[in-house]
């Protein structure tokens, strides 16, 4: 965490001394994540020879931005943001005879402080166009994990609710990924301006640190956010 805090801090000190246009803003947004996995660890007695199917979860991103517009149109950026993550998996809940009764999904939620670094275009109308490209190095936060409880009643399996545990130990502590991003937004004032902006990210580093995969897998998410920006200096 204080590495990432550092490093936005110089990115901020950086191109504060440059004379050209400085851009301070907030965002928000929902994503959809996913790993991308090939396949279980077949040395693995519990799981081998089983693909490992994953669904997407639901996620959120909120955070800080800064740009710096060089000649009107060329875009440096950077975002401080916390990030949540994961996947989920289909379970399904047997008898003692191996007849399904049940299905629910395993939902492993990740938390990170993440730093995109970015590059791109941004027009000058009102009604602007943006296209960005970067990378985003990302410290893990916490991670949990959501598993559905059963309980027998008049001899019926029922789903009852969820039980959430901590698992930090098996998450990698960092991440990096590649990222890019197109969008627009509207110019409210001379200094003030809202956008909406797609972004699909995808990590390069696994995610996973114990020896139960065989391909511990990457992340990959779709994120919409949307911001509000407020120009401090220049036109």
């Amino acid at each position: 965490m204080k590495q990432i805090l550092t490093f936005f801090l110089l990115f901020l000190l950086a191109f504060n001394s440059l004379g050209q246009s400085r851009i301070i803003g907030i965002k928000a947004g929902i994503s959809k994540n996913n790993i991308r996995m090939n396949y279980l660890n077949p040395n693995n007695s519990f799981n081998k020879g089983i693909d490992y199917k994953t669904k997407s979860l639901d996620g959120f991103v909120f955070g800080l931005s800064y740009d710096y517009i060089k000649l009107n149109k060329f875009t440096y950026g950077a975002e401080l943001l916390f990030e949540r993550k994961g996947f989920s998996e289909e379970i399904i809940f047997t008898d003692v005879n191996g007849t399904s009764y049940l299905t629910k999904d395993i939902k492993y939620k990740y938390d990170f402080i993440s730093l995109p670094i970015k590059i791109g275009y941004i027009s000058t109308k009102k009604l602007f166009v943006v296209a960005n490209i970067g990378f985003i190095p990302a410290i893990f936060s916490k991670c949990q994990t959501v598993f559905p409880l059963i309980k027998m009643q008049n001899s019926e399996p029922v789903y009852v609710g969820d039980t959430t545990f901590n698992n930090n130990s098996v998450v990698s502590t960092f991440d990096i990924a590649a990222m890019a991003e197109l969008g627009g937004g509207y110019k409210l004032t001379e200094k003030i301006s809202i956008n909406a902006l797609y972004r699909y990210q995808h990590s390069f580093s696994s995610f996973y640190r114990g020896s139960y995969f065989l391909d511990p897998g990457n992340y990959f998410s779709g994120v919409v956010s949307f911001g509000l920006k407020y120009r401090l200096k220049g036109k």
